[in-house]
């Protein structure tokens, strides 16, 4: 199983600190921290000689697909899936909604014609696109629970599946029957802990996440998902630390 991190611990000058990590481990960058220019200049620094191509984390803080009075998100993801084409991303991540009001049905199957529409101009460029189930029953934001998840994959043919493993765990989903039942469909895996409550992005091992559980099932039914630590606030030293304990604690 091959690692790979996220960038967003180390959004703006912080980013050069991924210049340190082992060309082993892929990098997963948040489109909408920089512009084409700044990527330009950083990504070949971050990708060179790296053994596993990097990811790219679509729009997700200017767009809202549940929104209906956003009418400039297909404008932005031309050119998130654009730019992910040009520096050979093998993937890019796409939330289904952030925030959303109104009739719940309604607004699933506005964002599944609009996720149709990504998926569609994905291919044409012959990119790949992951849906990832977000949103938190504790705040209001689930537009998509795990049955409803499930329903928009099948709706979707040709878009993957990116499990979070953090949403999930604050939904009260069983992460690795969700592994379990993605199977071949899952492609990618945010992995960060939190304590059930709220999504807290911390590492492996500080919330209450049952991770030995959890890498059981990845191994068994989803050993080709790539694995990507989505922390925040946290430091390099203390990442490299926590990727060291992973592979000789739950992938050995």
């Amino acid at each position: 199983m091959k690692i790979a991190v996220s960038d967003l611990p180390f959004a703006g000058f912080k980013v050069k600190q991924l210049l340190s990590l082992p060309v082993e481990y892929g990098v997963e960058f948040f489109y909408e921290f920089g512009k084409n220019y700044y990527w330009d200049n950083i990504l070949p620094q971050i990708e060179a000689k790296r053994k596993v191509p990097c990811s790219m984390h679509g729009p997700c803080i200017s767009v809202n697909l549940a929104n209906p009075e956003d009418s400039e998100f297909f404008g932005i993801f031309r050119k998130a899936i654009a730019y992910s084409k040009r520096c050979r991303a093998e993937f890019i991540v796409v939330h289904t909604n952030e925030e959303w009001t109104g009739q719940r049905l309604a607004v699933q199957e506005l964002v599944f014609e609009r996720l149709k529409m990504l998926v569609a101009l994905a291919a044409d460029y012959k990119v790949r696109i992951l849906i990832e189930n977000v949103g938190l029953k504790t705040n209001g934001t689930l537009l998509f629970d795990w049955e409803d998840y499930q329903k928009l994959l099948k709706r979707l043919p040709r878009a993957r599946a990116l499990l979070d493993t953090g949403h999930a765990n604050v939904n009260n989903w069983d992460i690795s029957e969700c592994v379990d039942t993605l199977n071949s469909r899952l492609f990618a895996i945010h992995l960060h802990d939190n304590d059930g409550k709220s999504d807290q992005h911390l590492a492996i091992g500080e919330g209450n996440i049952a991770w030995g559980k959890v890498f059981g099932t990845i191994k068994k039914s989803a050993p080709q998902a790539r694995l990507i630590l989505e922390y925040a606030n946290i430091t390099m030293p203390k990442l490299l630390s926590s990727i060291e304990m992973i592979e000789k604690k739950y992938l050995t």
